[in-house]
């Protein structure tokens, strides 16, 4: 199945993101390193830290994990849609607020005796039947595998971009996340935005 430009995997991404077709995951690791460099010298930000592949097999994420078997870029998939879309790097301001939101929630949940109950496991991937998704941070139920509440944020992601991705965490068939936030970090102001995104209701 070709890739389809209307796959919400690649709404809002910056311009210039590298769309390629995926051949073997050493050649996409060997793309991942080149593009690391190229955005670690980019002082403009003109390198976009995200790659799309496209026409996946259906083993990619065995193959992501035997040569990732600690931390690689952050991933999401359709695996119906044979799309995998990587991010490379994230910015010091990004991680840095990512951090601090963790780190304030875990603080409430600590003084609601929930720090137990209700788990950081921050970037921890989430499997569906036809996606998956690592998000930036996040809390999970001792008991669960899928998050309660994620965290999304960037410097160089549009906030249509955030949306679409907490749109996702709420709207998966499998999905238990309750609640999503993203984090916009500005690189032309000094300005932090942050969304709070809830589950709809179901109405009876």
């Amino acid at each position: 199945m070709a890739t389809s430009v209307d796959s919400t995997l690649l709404i809002g991404l910056p311009e210039g993101t590298p769309r390629i077709k995926y051949t073997t995951m050493r050649k996409l690791k060997n793309l991942v390193d080149k593009t690391v460099k190229a955005c670690s010298s980019d002082t403009s930000h003109n390198h976009s830290p995200f790659i799309v592949a496209k026409d996946i097999p259906p083993t990619i994420l065995e193959e992501f994990d035997k040569i990732y078997p600690d931390k690689g870029p952050r991933l999401s998939a359709n695996i119906k849609e044979r799309i995998l879309l990587l991010k490379i790097t994230s910015g010091p301001g990004h991680e840095t607020a990512v951090a601090a939101v963790e780190y304030y929630i875990n603080r409430e949940l600590e003084k609601m005796n929930l720090d137990e109950t209700i788990i950081i496991s921050g970037s921890t991937r989430a499997t569906g039947s036809t996606s998956v998704k690592e998000p930036d941070g996040g809390f999970t139920r001792g008991h669960h595998s899928w998050p309660t509440l994620v965290i999304e944020g960037g410097a160089s992601e549009s906030a249509t971009k955030l949306k679409m991705d907490a749109q996702w965490w709420l709207e998966s068939n499998e999905s238990i996340t309750e609640i999503a936030l993203t984090i916009e970090v500005s690189r032309d102001s000094p300005t932090i935005t942050f969304q709070k995104w809830e589950r709809p209701v179901k109405r009876e």
